[in-house]
């Protein structure tokens, strides 16, 4: 430690791959307490995208690489392009008080300007389905409506719509 130095060449190599990260981020004026996890985070957010001057099988992160990541609340709304910062804007410590500093308090705000944890950082790079049978089906998931079988939408949760509980499973031999 620290270790986001070598976990943003970590970042980087994996994003050049075109392997996107599921990234365990730090939220300014959340607790940091994982909700009972291991670990320091308070957030989890996609990571899809690196833009550098330089080639991208170098591992080093240079001061003008940049990264796109995704939160809750896309900028340009729909297109959805995600937000982009320097790698350099994303370490901080858990007080936020270096590159977060300014980053806004608050549920539906600081999801947008996250930082990782300086010291010790959590990811996972998507490398793709493994499916070693080849037995992997395509699947949709509908919600109906029990009385008049129609299709449902589903709820919004975060906007206070009560969630939709699943009471029957299908399997494969279902279908």
């Amino acid at each position: 430690m620290p270790q986001s130095p070598d976990f943003m060449k970590w970042m980087k190599k994996n994003l050049a791959k075109g392997n996107p990260i599921v990234n365990f981020l730090l939220c300014k004026g959340d607790a940091h307490d994982n909700y009972g996890a291991p670990g320091q985070y308070d957030h989890i957010e996609p990571f899809w995208g690196v833009y550098s001057n330089y080639d991208l099988n170098h591992e080093q992160v240079y001061d003008d690489d940049w990264v796109v990541h995704g939160s809750n609340y896309p900028p340009d709304g729909k297109d959805n392009l995600g937000y982009f910062r320097k790698f350099s804007s994303l370490p901080d410590t858990v007080e936020m008080e270096g590159n977060c500093k300014d980053a806004q308090p608050g549920w539906g705000k600081n999801e947008m300007y996250p930082c990782i944890y300086d010291q010790k950082n959590w990811g996972a790079a998507l490398k793709g389905l493994a499916d070693p049978l080849n037995r992997a089906l395509p699947l949709v998931l509908t919600l109906l409506d029990e009385q008049n079988k129609e299709a449902l939408s589903e709820p919004n949760i975060r906007n206070g719509e009560d969630p939709i509980f699943f009471t029957q499973s299908l399997t494969a031999s279902d279908l």
